[in-house]
């Protein structure tokens, strides 16, 4: 991530992919993301990203 001078990050989390999900869809039972596409791995991540800049205006997409 680059940040411009002045710029710094108030929060940050990370995602896990749900492996149910991908168990579910897509009928495979590895719990190793390099053997999955990256389709299935977007597919298996639910949770919404909002992103809120200094001015209030905001984001919201999928967390992929």
């Amino acid at each position: 991530m680059d940040l411009a001078k002045g710029d710094f990050v108030v929060s940050m989390d990370a995602v896990q992919v749900d492996f149910g999900i991908i168990q579910k869809e897509y009928k495979k039972t590895t719990q190793d993301l390099d053997e999955l596409e990256s389709d299935e791995i977007r597919e298996s991540l639910t949770s919404l990203m909002l992103t809120v800049a200094e001015k209030g205006y905001g984001k919201r997409n999928p967390a992929c």
